[in-house]
């Protein structure tokens, strides 16, 4: 009897478990971009610029872009759901003028 008793809870627990994971799947939006922008300073190279971009929903995401500075517009295609990708500065950056 107490073995029965605990396989229905376990299935309960289980069952709670799963539908709260896909209620959370099912609620994201359907197209969601995430983005993460970062500025790096270094000694050596000056500024660095970088562009972290994630899809974060259901559906593919397509004709990206991404402006770095003047004249530096880096694209993509295309992204597909629970993938990210990362535009990186392709020009020389300025360096700071030392003190």
């Amino acid at each position: 009897m107490r073995v029965l008793l605990a396989l229905a809870i376990t299935a309960g627990i289980a069952a709670a478990v799963g539908g709260y994971f896909a209620y959370a799947y099912l609620s994201r939006p359907a197209y969601t971009l995430e983005v993460d922008a970062t500025r790096d300073t270094t000694d050596i190279s000056g500024t660095l610029y970088r562009i972290r971009v994630a899809n974060v929903g259901l559906e593919r995401l397509t004709n990206i872009s991404a402006e770095l500075g003047p004249g530096d517009v880096q694209g993509k295609d295309f992204l597909d759901p629970a993938r990210r990708t990362t535009f990186t500065q392709t020009q020389t950056p300025s360096r700071r003028p030392s003190r």
